[in-house]
């Protein structure tokens, strides 16, 4: 369902004012993101009912017949909210005098009830505005949070459905069978889809075009042959490091160009994907339409051929480094919440668990990891460590991080826990 526009909501008013002002307000109840007020008048009650859901915008007028009202009481239950305690208090009894809009080319309805215009109640029926706010002399109460109005939009020049369309259009939504705007939902969902397709791909190019514009490794290798003074005065500010010498400057520009290259390469492919998706979509039948498949989120790390690879009974993937680098290699390619293991006063490997986010590892779990870190830092040695005892210290990855400037790959961690393993 199309959000309710200004022109609409304007010619909906002219409709509604003959019908109800004059009426006196009877009942209210809430239920989910809707106000209903009985009004009364010449002997006849109706339904005012505003709708403030993102998805059925509206503020409408109902007969109140008995069989319409008993059924469609029976989907929606009457939930007290203080906002509908307070019109109880307040406005019930009260003449309905005056309905309007606040600014023409806005979508904010005021109700003004009998006690000199001190008694009203705004409906925002805008989707980043939603709200229903009643005021009376020195007290105010909001549905929603209210938030700082942005400045009036321009008129709006699209389609203008009539009253009835409307309100088939909102009880389809609201109390219909959903089905019968399934297909529509679907075509919506596609274009929307497709929309985010378009930008994430444009994105992806803008950053594809950065990465390649950059000279890392040109400039590395201008050092190595010709030394800092070959380097343009935006090469020293963008790649030169005043903190570094020369020979670590031309070893920080040759890791970043690696690192560039990696990010590059994994953009372009990245992009061939979002590509393939979009053909897929563009050609797809919106009532068939399936969800956009998105990147595999299964753990893929790229490691060293020494790096010891092994599965739990569970199925979560074991890494254990075999020197400094691979420790740091994967505390890098770890999730936050990646478990990182390390066995307590003895130099050597780290572990690393990936599980998913918001699990405990089991005990077996633990075991398998510290088994494997005895015997990767003791090696052919650790035959000798059987019926030995360790401690064995684990924590999240996001609690270790790698000591700056420290060749053998010494961390600081902290919030660990630890149990002791005995070696079999």
């Amino acid at each position: 369902m199309k959000n309710l526009n200004s022109q609409e909501l304007l010619s909906f008013i002219e409709i509604l004012r003959p019908k109800i002002i004059g009426s006196r307000a009877q009942k209210v109840f809430t239920q989910e993101d809707q106000l209903w007020i009985e009004l009364y008048r010449d002997g006849r009650s109706q339904w005012l009912i505003v709708d403030i859901s993102p998805r059925s915008l509206a503020l409408i007028l109902e007969t109140k017949n008995e069989s319409y009202e008993r059924k469609t009481q029976k989907k929606i239950k009457n939930k007290v909210k203080p906002i509908g305690l307070f019109f109880k208090s307040h406005f019930l009894g009260r003449e309905l005098i005056e309905i309007s809009i606040e600014e023409p080319h806005e979508r904010i309805v005021n109700l003004y009830f009998s006690g000199d215009k001190n008694y009203q109640m705004c409906a925002m029926l805008f989707p980043k505005g939603r709200n229903i706010i009643l005021t009376i002399p020195e007290k105010k109460i909001s549905w929603n949070k209210v938030y700082q109005r942005t400045a009036l939009s321009e008129p709006y020049q699209g389609e203008v459905r009539s009253y009835e369309q409307f309100i088939k259009e909102w009880r389809q939504i609201r109390h219909g069978d959903k089905t019968k705007t399934k297909t529509n939902e679907s075509q919506q969902n596609q274009a929307q889809a497709l929309h985010k397709l378009e930008k994430s791909i444009e994105k992806l190019k803008q950053d594809i075009e950065k990465k390649k514009n950059r000279k890392w490794r040109e400039v590395a290798k201008k050092l190595q042959d010709f030394g800092f003074e070959s380097l343009s005065e935006d090469e020293k500010s963008i790649y030169w490091k005043p903190d570094l010498n020369l020979v670590n400057n031309i070893e920080h520009c040759f890791d970043q160009a690696k690192k560039n290259d990696v990010k590059l390469s994994s953009s372009v492919q990245r992009l061939t994907e979002l590509s393939h998706q979009k053909v897929l979509l563009e050609n797809s039948d919106s009532s068939k339409l399936a969800t956009v498949p998105k990147r595999n989120p299964a753990v893929k790390i790229s490691v060293g051929n020494k790096v010891q690879k092994n599965q739990t009974n569970i199925g979560n993937s074991i890494y254990i480094g075999s020197n400094a680098r691979d420790n740091l290699d994967l505390l890098r390619k770890s999730k936050p919440w990646t478990i990182w293991f390390h066995l307590k006063d003895f130099p050597g490997a780290h572990g690393f668990l990936f599980i998913d986010k918001n699990k405990v590892p089991k005990q077996e779990e633990l075991d398998s990891v510290a088994k494997l870190l005895v015997e990767k830092t003791f090696k052919q040695k650790a035959k000798l460590k059987a019926k030995e005892r360790f401690d064995v210290i684990y924590t999240e990855c996001r609690f270790v991080n790698p000591i700056k400037g420290d060749h053998i790959g010494r961390v600081n961690y902290k919030n660990e826990k630890s149990f002791v393993y005995k070696y079999e």
